[in-house]
């Protein structure tokens, strides 16, 4: 337990960089009077001698990553979509309510059809895709209008049929 008034000591460790979570975990940090080690978000290293009170990691499944944190023993939260480690908190996106999001978006501006373009075949839907395609669904659905989903394979032919 941390006494009150003591400023919590936090590691950002990421197994794949990504900026704008690097940026949005430091504007948190300072925020809430986090001293926030982020020199090392992209080395997936534990600085030698810390004493930190918690992780924030990105593990992305990397077995590196995955080691550091079990050997700090300090409390972690994840922000991988990847395995969910055990005894581990993870925050995640609501990927369906981004996709609901979009869609309301795009319906707002009056549009008769929407759709999601980027999936490489229906049977290879990366999951946070699967969940904003189901998003978008739902709403154009509930907005009675029409939904279509563009896959990379097939989107020339798909745009010079509609011509």
């Amino acid at each position: 337990m941390i006494p009150p008034g003591k400023r919590r000591h936090v590691l950002l460790l990421m197994g794949y960089y990504v900026p704008r979570i690097h940026r949005g975990v430091v504007d948190y940090a300072r925020r809430v009077g986090w001293i926030l080690d982020a020199g090392r978000a992209r080395s997936r290293s534990l600085p030698k001698h810390w004493q930190g009170d918690g992780i924030i990691s990105l593990h992305a499944d990397d077995p590196e990553v995955i080691r550091v944190i079990r050997r700090a023993k300090v409390p972690s939260v994840d922000l991988s979509i990847g395995r969910k480690l055990p005894n581990m908190a993870r925050v995640l996106f609501d990927h369906e309510a981004i996709g609901r999001m979009a869609a309301e978006h795009l319906l707002s501006k009056g549009l008769e059809t929407i759709g999601f373009v980027g999936a490489d075949a229906e049977d290879n839907v990366h999951p946070n895709a699967f969940w904003r395609i189901a998003g978008m669904r739902e709403a154009a659905q509930a907005a009675g209008r029409r939904f279509f989903v563009a896959h990379l394979g097939n989107l020339v032919e798909m745009v010079k049929s509609r011509k």
